[in-house]
């Protein structure tokens, strides 16, 4: 496997971690708005964002080399509407789902005859649980300490990439210095490029559970950010060959992706987000990525 890549790339990261080590000192000037308020406060970000490397979108499992670059749009929002939104609605379908459905099914067989029994709830019991569930999503709605990531790639913008993926942190456990994400997220993207005459495509599905722990350091805000992608646990796909000329290499990006990163905001309205990426810790293997955009 290939390690950080070459040698541009490792150039690469250092310059982007030496720009990130600058940021405390930098603060001194004003330059940049507090970690506390960009963690804890309401923000609604929208730019552009960059992946490259051996990352998550990669052919790492299969060592296809090169690797895929994404451009693509980026929105972020901590603390506002679509993260509380998004939950409340799932909340409510939920017990709107349960109070419909059956109570309880039994069944049993005597003779040559099998018998089924499917009770209902009462009217009164399926108003007590849409209620119950009307009162969560209320809650929910109103809960601080939500997020919400959108990322949209395209061909069209440059770079072998096209798909979405989305993290919406639904639960925020706060703490002194920092704060705890969990979610539900999702997403497909797929990657098609070629070298010497090989053309190679990637496919990354996701739908899983992403963590990530915030820590405040002065200006900026550092994270660890893990996605705990189901679909990787299912059997990998070896490396499919297709194409009229048999020239196309087809394979399956099963990541568990870890980020390292760091997010700030300049003058309170241009926001920053660095991360060092690795589709598995068990991997070898490196990317980065890295996104500019408004905040409001």
């Amino acid at each position: 496997m290939v390690g950080i890549g070459t040698p541009w790339r490792r150039r690469r990261l250092v310059l982007m971690w030496a720009g990130l080590l600058m940021m405390p000192a930098l603060a001194q000037a004003q330059v940049f708005e507090s970690g506390e308020s960009l963690l804890m406060g309401y923000s609604v970000t929208g730019g552009a964002i960059y992946e490259a490397g051996r990352g998550e979108l990669s052919g790492w499992r299969d060592g296809v080399d090169p690797t895929p670059t994404a451009y693509g749009f980026r929105y972020f929002e901590r603390n506002g509407l679509i993260s509380g939104t998004i939950g409340a609605v799932a909340v409510v379908l939920g017990g709107a789902m349960a109070a419909s459905g059956p109570k309880s099914v039994e069944t049993w067989e005597d003779s040559n005859y099998r018998y089924t029994k499917t009770t209902y709830y009462s009217a009164a019991e399926q108003a007590a649980i849409t209620g119950s569930a009307a009162q969560s999503a209320s809650e929910l709605m109103g809960s601080p300490n939500q997020s919400f990531d959108l990322q949209i790639f395209s061909r069209s913008l440059g770079g072998t990439t096209a798909g979405y993926k989305a993290n919406l942190m639904f639960v925020g456990i706060p703490f002194e210095g920092g704060m705890v994400d969990v979610g539900m997220g999702l997403g497909k993207v797929t990657s098609a490029f070629q070298d010497k005459g090989q053309y190679f495509v990637s496919r990354y599905t996701y739908f899983g559970m992403p963590m990530r722990l915030n820590l405040v350091m002065g200006p900026v805000v550092t994270y660890l950010h893990f996605d705990w992608n189901w679909l990787s646990h299912a059997e990998h796909k070896a490396p499919v060959i297709s194409g009229a000329s048999k020239n196309t290499k087809e394979v399956e990006s099963d990541a568990f992706p870890w980020r390292l990163g760091v997010q700030a905001a300049l003058f309170g309205r241009l926001y920053v987000d660095g991360a060092a990426t690795t589709p598995s810790l068990t991997s070898g293997d490196f990317g980065y990525s890295g996104s500019l955009g408004l905040r409001f």
